[in-house]
């Protein structure tokens, strides 16, 4: 019965579902699960007049999975990247699953995010929505609160954002960059006191940086 009342629910978004090639890894996962999820919220009204798991996490999971193609298919039952293989049965799950496999087959290991954010700091042209877009792409896989990571991005803030940013203490990556766009807006105009910003400072950083993970 629930596969009748599932029929025309699927039938209304599949024109949309369709218009999504199948995910090879072309893109980051977050970004291509969230522009597919999006496509069927136009349907949210009859989504709501669904009886309970017409639509739910496992089906629309379900869905997600059989978008994926290439090196991300099949997709497993078990996450294998994270402790304890947790089961692949909700949109959340299989993004972390896709992230993490991204980040591996394409970025590399969490050994390489490092090295590569250790080549990063906050720029004098930067905002903190170019950093994190800058950033983000860098730490596909690490987890949310890794400690050293945190260390890292808290030291490529400038001047007062670092002070800021160090009182604050964010409890992970993602708490950090919704703590840094808020100090933006409290921010001296110029936080580098002209075109003349202390490039010693930026460099001691660059060493602190290569200094701790040489550790």
């Amino acid at each position: 019965m629930a596969d009748d009342r599932r029929l025309p629910v699927l039938k209304l978004i599949q024109p949309a579902l369709a218009s999504f090639s199948p995910y090879i890894g072309q893109k980051p996962p977050d970004n291509y699960f969230a522009k597919v999820i999006q496509s069927w919220a136009f349907a949210e009204g009859v989504l709501e007049n669904a009886n309970a798991g017409d639509f739910d996490d496992a089906v629309k999971c379900t869905i997600l999975k059989f978008k994926m193609a290439g090196k991300y298919a099949p997709v497993p039952a078990n996450d294998p990247y994270i402790v304890g293989n947790p089961p692949i049965n909700s949109p959340a799950t299989l993004r972390a699953w896709a992230r993490a496999k991204y980040q591996r087959e394409t970025v590399g290991t969490k050994q390489s995010a490092i090295q590569k954010l250790t080549q990063e700091r906050f720029q004098p042209f930067d905002t903190p929505d170019t950093y994190e877009t800058r950033i983000r792409h860098i730490l596909l896989g690490v987890a949310n609160n890794d400690a050293q990571v945190l260390g890292f991005l808290k030291s490529q803030l400038p001047g007062e954002l670092f002070t800021w940013m160090r009182s604050d203490a964010p409890a992970g990556i993602d708490e950090f960059f919704i703590a840094l766009k808020n100090m933006w807006l409290e921010r001296t105009p110029n936080l580098y006191g002209g075109s003349n910003f202390d490039k010693s400072q930026l460099l001691d950083q660059r060493l602190a940086f290569q200094l701790i993970y040489h550790l």
